[in-house]
Formats: structure tokens, C-alpha cells, sequence
């Protein structure tokens, strides 16, 4: 009874772990209207404002922008308690931060209609 209940008890940290493994190794996810224009434009062009998120619950540290000055994102707009940076980037800069798993999304600054 014992040894079935150690099994059951190693089966499900086994799939905790396989699941939270996945969700740390995931992409980061894109507006729509980026994920066009990785398909449609070459790899420099400037693709405009984008926010970036941060996987983050305390705001925007020195580590985070490290990661945009290593792409040579040196400017921009930080909103530090959101986690978020708004900031020009190039189609290839998109494409790093959308790989880097401390990126939760990048967004494009497209304009908002209201009803």
C-alpha cells in the first residue's frame, strides 16, 4: 500500500514538474500585428513602438534593462511598477525578446478604438 502511494506521490511531481517546466520555457506571446510583420518584413526594419512585459511581480529591475541595452535598445519609456518598457525596436530585437523567457509579451503600439 505504501510503495502505491510513493508511486502515485512520484507520478504526480513528475507531471508538476514536466508542466511548470513548459511554462517557464515558453515563448513570449506577440500582438497579431507583429507576428504579420515577422512574416512579411526582412530582419532590420524598424517595426515602431513596442511594450514590453517583463516576467515580473516587482516592477522593472536592472536585470530586465540589461536585456533590452544587450539588443541595443537604448531608449525608451519605462513604466517600472507595471514591468513594462515601451521602447522603438527592429523586427530582429522582436524576435530576441520573444525568445527570452524573462519576456512575457511584446506588444505593438498600435492605436485603440472604443465603441
Amino acid at each position: 500500500m505504501i510503495s502505491r502511494i510513493r508511486f502515485q506521490v512520484y507520478v504526480l511531481a513528475m507531471v508538476l514538474a514536466m508542466i511548470i517546466g513548459a511554462s517557464m520555457s515558453q515563448a513570449a506571446t506577440l500582438s497579431s500585428t507583429l507576428r504579420d510583420k515577422l512574416q512579411t518584413v526582412s530582419a532590420n526594419v524598424p517595426v515602431g513602438v513596442v511594450i514590453v512585459t517583463f516576467n515580473t511581480n516587482q516592477g522593472i529591475n536592472e536585470n530586465h534593462l540589461n536585456i533590452l541595452r544587450g539588443l541595443g535598445i537604448t531608449r525608451g519609456y519605462t513604466l517600472t511598477n507595471l514591468g513594462m518598457v515601451a521602447a522603438p525596436a527592429t523586427l530582429n530585437q522582436v524576435r530576441a525578446l520573444a525568445s527570452n523567457s524573462s519576456v512575457r509579451s511584446v506588444w505593438s503600439n498600435d492605436r485603440l478604438f472604443y465603441y
